[in-house]
């Protein structure tokens, strides 16, 4: 695998593949809303240490950030209603490897890197779960702005964005703040295209047409029609099928398959 180490993922390491291996997998963990992955977080752990004096790290804090953030997701019971918050604290005090002085009151007073913006995705997505929905959206806000600003940004950057915006979608969903949720499913549509990526584009075609359901609007059907030829060609068949049997149960909809 040949990497280009200007990329801004990488600019705080000197990577080899197995780094970017490290990455994917963290990258899997948070995009699927994983707390725990038992035997293959001691995989990545392992890893990690075995590979310690290979790679030339600007500051031993963001070796020690990275390995906190992995044992992190080890042992943390994210979604647990009663657990959720101590696990921001634990998130929290993973970033302050890095900031030191990190504060949620301040968020928007700092510059993150790579693994920093996983774990504040992490964060909102606790706050969410936990169905604090104003803090998760305070934070989420943040990081788009954050990633939004930066002059140069790749894949894995893209998809912290694409899953960060999806989020929001969902939360003014919630909220039924429904011309929010559609703002971001517009936003998510076209980052993705702009981006040319099809990742998570189901999601946002299947939140625009629940939004345009909601608001009475008539042209919801290619939306839908969208969202499940993309999980078609994905080859995500049980997800396809839970999409489709929640717009024909939930909304009524007599589709074309």
């Amino acid at each position: 695998m040949l990497l280009d180490l200007k990329r801004p993922i990488f600019k705080s390491y000197k990577l080899s593949p197995s780094i970017y291996d490290i990455y994917r997998q963290i990258d899997e963990a948070i995009i699927n809303q994983k707390a725990s992955m038992n035997n293959e977080i001691d995989d990545l752990i392992n890893e990690i240490i075995k590979i310690k004096n290979k790679i030339n790290l600007v500051d031993y804090s963001h070796y020690e950030q990275l390995l906190d953030f992995i044992k992190l997701l080890k042992n943390s019971t994210l979604y647990d209603d009663e657990l959720g918050y101590q696990h921001i604290e634990d998130l929290k005090s993973c970033l302050m490897l890095s900031i030191p002085n990190f504060k949620l009151s301040k968020l928007s007073n700092y510059n993150y890197n790579h693994i920093e913006l996983r774990i504040l995705l992490l964060i909102a997505l606790t706050y969410k779960e936990n169905k604090d929905y104003e803090q998760s959206t305070m934070i989420l806000k943040t990081i788009e702005k954050k990633i939004s600003k930066k002059t140069e940004t790749c894949h894995e950057t893209i998809k912290i964005l694409l899953k960060t915006i999806g989020n929001l979608s969902y939360i003014y969903y919630i909220i039924e703040d429904l011309e929010k949720s559609l703002e971001y499913a517009n936003e998510g549509i076209h980052i993705a295209r702009r981006n040319d990526t099809n990742y998570i584009l189901y999601s946002f075609y299947a939140r625009r047409a629940i939004a345009k359901i909601l608001l009475n609007r008539n042209d919801y059907l290619q939306d839908v029609i969208n969202s499940i030829s993309l999980l078609d060609i994905a080859g995500k068949k049980e997800l396809k099928e839970t999409y489709i049997n929640v717009f024909k149960e939930k909304y009524n909809l007599k589709l074309p398959f």
